[in-house]
This record gives structure tokens, sequence and C-alpha cells, in this order.
């Protein structure tokens, strides 16, 4: 089954509706399986970008690829890609620059996939996540500068 086919099934209401929840969840195995990398595959795709820009341009959607002699991202033109594929791409996209090539080939199962970028906090997020830690200390110990500070700060 080719990877074009996965996604149309993925995409046809009446085939999703008569699927049950372990078919849908094959086809997601599959969907990953087919952006991994296969050492005895005829061809494997170098990056996760290449892989769903080949999706996006045999199902004739916009998307954007580097154009080295401008040195920029350049849009393909084509019709929207449903908002459903789109959540897929970013998930997988997500994965593989979280995780790295090596640990994104050796996910076993879509739910891995999607296990795997919830359990790895940004660095953002971390970062969020001390200062509140540091705050809700501050707060209990009473340090009213701190408080009154943050307070005038935020406008509160």
């Amino acid at each position: 089954m080719t990877v074009l086919n996965i996604i149309q099934d993925l995409l046809d209401a009446d085939k999703v509706i008569e699927m049950n929840k372990a078919d849908v969840s094959n086809k997601m195995d599959k969907l990953l399986e087919a952006m991994q990398s296969d050492p005895n595959a005829e061809y494997t795709f170098s990056t996760i970008h290449e892989f769903w820009n080949m999706v996006y341009e045999g199902k004739q959607w916009a998307y954007m690829v580097y154009d080295a002699d401008l040195n920029k991202m350049i849009k393909v033109e084509g019709d929207k890609a449903p908002a459903k594929i789109q959540t897929y791409k970013s998930q997988s996209v997500k994965a593989y620059k979280e995780l790295g090539r090596q640990a994104f080939d050796e996910l076993a199962s879509w739910s891995d996939l999607k296990d795997a970028i919830k359990a790895v906090p940004t660095e953002q997020q971390e970062r969020i996540n001390a200062v509140v830690k540091a705050l809700t200390e501050q707060s209990k110990s009473g340090n009213i500068e701190l408080l009154e500070y943050m307070a005038k700060t935020l406008k509160v």
C-alpha cells in the first residue's frame, strides 16, 4: 500500500467510519513505517520534510520548500491540505526534531510517537515551569518585595 493510498484512506470519511479504532491505528502505524528509514528499502527519505513534501506534491497540496539559490523558503502552489493531515505532519515533524532520526526510526507505533512528544517538554516549557516553581516558593515564604514587583510588572 502506497503512502498516498494510506493518506487517502485516512481522509475518506466513509472508510474511517467503517474502520474500527484498530484499523485506523493500523493505518497510522503504516504511515509511520513509511516515514522511517529502512536500510533495505529501494529509497529512504533523507528528512521528514522530504517525506511530507512528497506526500503534499502527490496530493497537489501547497507546501514550502527551501530554494538554495534564493536562500529562502518558497511556496509550492496547490490546495490547502486537510487539517487532519496537517496535524499528522506536525506531530511527526515534532517527534523527528525532538527525538532525532535514530530514535524516530525506532518508534514502534503512532501511539508511541504521540507519547514521545507529550513526554518531552520544550526548553521554553522547562524555563516557564522553573519560574512558576520559584514564584510559588517565594509566595509561600512571604517575600513581599518580590510579590509587589511581580504585581506591578504584570499590572495586577
